[in-house]
């Protein structure tokens, strides 16, 4: 999988966007209209019609930093960040500042092992079993007859257990990699093992691509990072990417520190053995290069080092929305691929259209910058005219009083998991949800009755009186509740 001088060459060509010699003022008036007129997805009632600064949003949203790169008739326009590294407010994020892709690794991953599926290394569809030295998945009556492959592992149809990984705090002992497969040794997941017949459903699966990082690794005998490294990264002038989870500590480039709800996370981020499905550092500058790539090599422009075979695979739909890597949206003119990431403390998207020359990455340093990061790639989409994006969905929130809110204050308790509480608690106006893997979520009022807890996706939250006093908190829609009472 050599690349030759002519690519490399290319590569630091692809390297130089118009975002760096563009005039600073000229920078300045394209990120300005975006970053000054944003429409909020989350919002008080009286205020989801009127617009709000990037600033505001942050501020709003408890997001320390944020990053952003934006794509226009085939070229970087511009690429800035915003905010600082951390919640001290010391050092400002810039266009370099080094993020956790999450699992944005995963398509970027999935361009690598589609080159080696072009270059005869890898029958896309035989049995996966036939790459792998190191492990093997294990055969049962679901697989028997048709086995996991690798379009399996990269369309996220393989029937695969783990949907996601945790990540270890800084410092860890860290498992091996097949442990992490086996579930054993120092994993903090379960084994990835067949749960549904190959093929016949969607089952996100973080653990699929650990198999297809171990099977790459296997096929090469070289380590993940450097397989990227070699293959993609540097061809692509990806000069503050890589999967090497030592990357943010080396030569003393920046890096934004993880935070959950508003705090550093200790050690400033969580280490990610499974680096395939969340390991990458990567900048949105970066992988805007990434998107072009594909863009470039879709519609066989000389310029780029990714064969238009890999892009078109990539692309192709699979089941329910998605290629190999990436998740397919639109049709025709307004085709995009697309995929999110979410690590511990960070949040990530991106987007970029398949035929049009238009895309762009959005990467926070916050558990809780889902929603600003839709809200941006909303302004972004308006203004730079993308065809048939949807429209963001907003959700209003009412006002209630201190002695209203006062009043849900408390512990409660699932009946049948008595070990588990779930504390609701107030601070400075604001309730907030208290749960042992969640920590505090704050919550906010639909109407009288209704609460929901946006950044963690839980809605229909009711507290139920009797007496005059809450007894009870239910969680879910009618007919479908969890029941918990209050035991203080």
């Amino acid at each position: 999988m050599a690349r030759n001088i002519l690519i490399l060459v290319i590569g630091c060509l692809l390297g130089c966007t118009t975002s760096a010699t563009e005039p600073t003022q000229k920078k300045d008036t394209l990120y300005r209209a975006v970053t000054d007129s944003i429409t909020p997805a989350l919002a008080y009632e009286k205020e989801l019609d009127r617009s709000f600064t990037l600033k505001e949003r942050m501020a709003f949203y408890n997001v320390p930093g944020i990053s952003i790169a934006v794509i226009n008739e085939g070229e970087i326009v511009w690429a800035e960040g915003f905010g600082n590294l951390n919640n001290t407010g010391d050092h400002p994020v810039t266009d370099s500042t080094l993020f956790q892709a999450a699992s944005i690794s995963k398509p970027v991953a999935a361009t690598v092992a589609l080159q080696m599926v072009h270059e005869g290394l890898i029958d896309l569809d035989a049995d996966i079993n036939t790459y792998l030295d190191s492990w093997r998945l294990d055969w049962n009556d679901d697989n028997s007859k048709n086995p996991v492959s690798l379009r399996h592992l990269l369309s996220h149809t393989g029937g695969l257990t783990v949907h996601g990984f945790p990540g270890y705090p800084v410092g860890t002992n860290l498992p091996e990699l097949t442990e992490i497969l086996d579930g054993s040794g120092n994993s903090n997941t379960q084994r990835v093992e067949v749960q549904f017949e190959p093929g016949s459903t969607i089952q996100y699966s973080g653990g699929g691509y650990t198999i297809m990082q171990q099977m790459m690794m296997d096929i090469s005998g070289h380590p993940f990072p450097k397989i990227m490294e070699d293959n993609l990264l540097s061809p692509l002038g990806m000069k503050n990417s890589s999967y090497d989870q030592q990357f943010p500590n080396s030569r003393d480039r920046s890096f934004a520190t993880a935070h959950i709800m508003g705090e550093p996370v200790t050690g400033n981020y969580h280490t990610y053995p499974e680096k395939a499905a969340a390991g990458l550092w990567t900048t949105p500058k970066d992988l805007a290069q990434w998107i072009l790539s594909l863009q470039n090599g879709l519609n066989n422009n000389p310029v780029s080092p990714v064969d238009s075979t890999v892009v078109a695979d990539m692309i192709t739909r699979q089941i329910a929305g998605y290629g190999l890597g990436p998740q397919i949206q639109g049709s025709d003119t307004s085709l995009r691929f697309r995929h999110a990431g979410s690590n511990h403390g960070y949040q990530a998207d991106m987007v970029g259209y398949a035929n049009k020359g238009k895309g762009a990455v959005v990467m926070t340093n916050s558990d809780t910058g889902s929603r600003l990061i839709n809200e941006v790639i909303q302004r972004i989409a308006d203004y730079y005219d993308w065809p048939d994006y949807p429209d963001i969905r907003q959700t209003g929130y009412i006002s209630m009083s201190s002695e209203q809110l006062e009043s849900f204050t408390g512990t409660y308790r699932l009946p049948h998991q008595p070990g588990i509480d779930i504390e609701i608690t107030l601070q400075n106006d604001q309730l907030y949800l208290n749960h042992p893997q969640t920590g505090p979520q704050p919550l906010f009022a639909k109407d009288e009755e209704e609460f929901f807890a946006p950044f963690i996706q839980l809605n229909h939250i009711k507290f139920i009186e009797s007496g005059g006093a809450v007894e009870e908190m239910r969680i879910g829609p009618s007919g479908r509740q969890e029941v918990l009472q209050k035991v203080d």
